[in-house]
């Protein structure tokens, strides 16, 4: 899979970035606690939303990323199967 566009809003500590790019390959650097790994957190997250792996993965990384508590999974799973 290829990325060539990505925007993040009101994820963790991220209000708004977008970026778009024909590049192979993309670097993101910068000093610590800026939000470098909260963009791939967000990666992670769409991509377990759309094209999951096993089931519950998207509540999986809700939980590891820590973007919900354990006690807002219903929520979450409920909101799921009725959008399906």
């Amino acid at each position: 899979m290829k990325i060539s566009s990505i925007r993040i809003k009101n994820f963790k500590g991220i209000k708004d970035i977008e970026f778009q790019t024909e590049a192979p390959g993309i670097m993101i650097v910068g000093p610590n606690a800026v939000g470098k790994s909260t963009v791939f957190e967000a990666i992670r997250l769409n991509k377990a939303f759309l094209f999951p792996n096993v089931p519950g993965e998207a509540n999986i990384v809700l939980s590891t990323t820590k973007a919900i508590s354990p006690d807002q999974q219903s929520i979450v799973q409920s909101s799921m199967h009725q959008n399906w």
